[in-house]
């Protein structure tokens, strides 16, 4: 029968998972009656019908013809889908098929008039119904992996988590940043005893905890023992865990509620339960860290000077640096990476060397990532300091000193003209100014 998709109706069976089609012959005569010349004519009329048990139904079988591609292509394309949908389209297309069960309420926000008049209708809802079960059977998984956790414990995800996502979720969860070496070996320790099958993240016993704690005294970090090592792992495992439940409930929330903060600034956190004494000494941390990376950045030589206030202060991407500076894409990059490394073992011994003059991993990544922050702040409070030297808004002027300060010639095709005449027309009440 040409005009099956409307009377077909999908049987999914578990053992083994299959999906079979059936003709309903009560929905095919109901079709048949209709005596309509085409499937964009028969589509259209059911959407605009007023509803009905046998309307509902034709329309039903529709959106599960049109949805199996989508839900098809989501299991196909992404592998979180295929780790936990290993068999078979089966369960996944059950979950769309839930979605599409109320054809009145998946279509209750589509413009039936649009592109009418071109004779384009049945293609356009096509795609917008395509669009819309993708959407919605996206949502509806995450809400139900998150209820089913994953299939993992707190700690399973841990074990999985990367440090980028480690140093996000403690700070999410507001761990002042003196601890976040902690976590960070913590996590490296738990990453080395899952894979070496010496830690059973669901099910943890007491030698578990024991081996993270002999593999963390190798380390060379501040002393824990092994109540404070159970503890800290609690702690990281509930951040992971909620650090993915919010971006779960909304993808577009902040990190933090001011997206200027950097972690410097984190290490006092007023918001923190922590008694006025301890969050004055983290005062003082913070005021340390911030004079001795100040003045590791007014020692640099030019040449690094220069480069760091190309990525940091006017915001140019390493290709667009490397051009001002007339050097390749990744010449910039590996030299930007030497610098920023070199910068922190350098913070890092004049902060710990009494206690520890070696730099673990862990430990550089993390100052590498506060001092890339500091210098996001630091490079631009300069350009905003010497554009308010002028006595007169010139934007030629204000670029001749840029470039006198930092010697460079900057290109005229370059991109770092542009950033200097936006940063100085943010300073200037008149912002049609132009070099």
């Amino acid at each position: 029968m040409p005009f099956s998709i409307f009377s077909t109706l999908p049987q999914i069976s578990s053992q083994p998972p299959s999906i079979r089609w059936l003709v309903d012959p009560k929905l095919q005569r109901y079709i048949q009656k209709l005596d309509l010349p085409h499937v964009e004519t028969i589509a259209y009329y059911l959407v605009t019908t007023t509803s009905s048990p046998n309307s509902n139904a034709c329309l039903t079988a529709l959106l599960a013809h049109i949805a199996f591609i989508p839900a098809h292509r989501l299991r196909s394309t992404h592998t979180l889908l295929q780790q936990y949908y290993t068999e078979d389209i089966t369960d996944l297309y059950q979950i769309g098929l839930e979605i599409v069960s109320q054809p009145r309420k998946f279509l209750s926000n589509f413009d039936v008039n649009r592109s009418i008049d071109t004779g384009y209708w049945y293609p356009n809802f096509y795609r917008w119904c395509q669009r819309k079960f993708d959407l919605r059977l996206t949502d509806t998984i995450r809400h139900q992996k998150w209820m089913s956790g994953f299939r993992r414990t707190n700690l399973g995800l841990v074990a999985r988590a990367s440090p980028t996502k480690i140093v996000k979720a403690i700070t999410q969860q507001g761990e002042p940043v003196s601890t976040h070496p902690i976590y960070l070996t913590l996590h490296s320790c738990l990453e080395k005893a899952v894979k070496a099958r010496q830690f059973d993240t669901s099910q943890p016993q007491p030698a578990h905890y024991a081996e993270i704690l002999a593999l963390y005294r190798q380390r060379q970090v501040t002393p824990l023992d092994y109540d404070r090592v159970v503890s800290y792992l609690d702690r990281l495992g509930t951040a992971v865990r909620n650090d993915d439940r919010l971006r779960i409930s909304s993808i577009d929330l902040p990190v933090s509620e001011d997206r200027n903060r950097s972690l410097l600034d984190t290490i006092a956190d007023p918001k923190h339960p922590l008694d006025t004494a301890i969050l004055t000494e983290y005062q003082q941390q913070v005021d340390r860290l911030k004079n001795i990376v100040t003045e590791l950045l007014q020692q640099l030589p030019i040449d690094s000077d220069r480069l760091l206030m190309l990525l940091y202060g006017l915001n140019l991407n390493q290709e667009q640096a490397g051009y001002e500076i007339n050097r390749h894409q990744t010449t910039a990059m590996h030299r930007s990476k030497k610098i920023l490394a070199t910068l922190a073992q350098t913070i890092y011994q004049q902060i710990n060397a009494p206690i520890s003059p070696q730099l673990s991993s862990e430990h550089l990544y993390l100052i590498v990532t506060q001092t890339i922050a500091f210098c996001q702040k630091y490079y631009p409070e300069l350009l905003i300091e010497i554009s308010l030297q002028l006595d007169i808004t010139d934007l030629q002027v204000f670029i001749e000193r840029v470039c006198s300060r930092w010697q460079i010639q900057l290109q005229p095709e370059g991109k770092a003209i542009v950033a200097l005449t936006q940063l100085m027309n943010k300073q200037s009440k008149n912002p049609s100014i132009q070099p």
